[in-house]
């Protein structure tokens, strides 16, 4: 399931090619979704129920953000729990579930924010499609 709530250059899932993304590390759910050319929500994105109703029941468990927490934030990351409204700041080899993000191009034709792909190329929604059928975009995707 996409979401259509949030921003309108915004999408979400938690599911990931027929995979609800359930009890990983941080690490793993940030890779899994940048396989897709997905991000992790931010801490904001996830406050603003860019993600909520996506699937795998996710709505009421925390859930990774990419939000750093913590002394230093480097072994620390945000999680939200949508039906508490709630954050967490917990150590980046707990297991815990995640959603992804993506960003879709804005009136400048201009991609929105740092996914590889678009909400379109992914096939969630809002799917507003690019000018150019550029899949990469410099300085983002490798």
């Amino acid at each position: 399931n996409e979401n259509t709530q949030g921003s309108q250059h915004v999408c979400a899932n938690s599911d990931i090619q027929g995979q609800c993304l359930r009890n990983m590390r941080y690490d793993d759910a940030e890779a899994k979704c940048k396989s897709v050319g997905a991000r992790l929500c931010t801490p904001s994105e996830a406050a603003s129920e860019e993600a909520v109703g996506t699937g795998c029941d996710f709505d009421f468990s925390y859930v990774w953000t990419s939000g750093k927490c913590g002394r230093g934030g480097a072994d620390f990351r945000l999680q939200y729990n949508q039906a508490q409204g709630a954050f967490r700041c917990q150590n980046k080899l707990w297991i815990s579930n995640a959603r992804c993000c993506a960003d879709d191009i804005g009136l400048s034709s201009a991609l929105t924010g740092s996914s590889c792909k678009t909400c379109g190329e992914l096939g969630w929604f809002p799917a507003l499609e690019p000018d150019s059928g550029t899949t990469n975009y410099p300085g983002v995707c490798a």
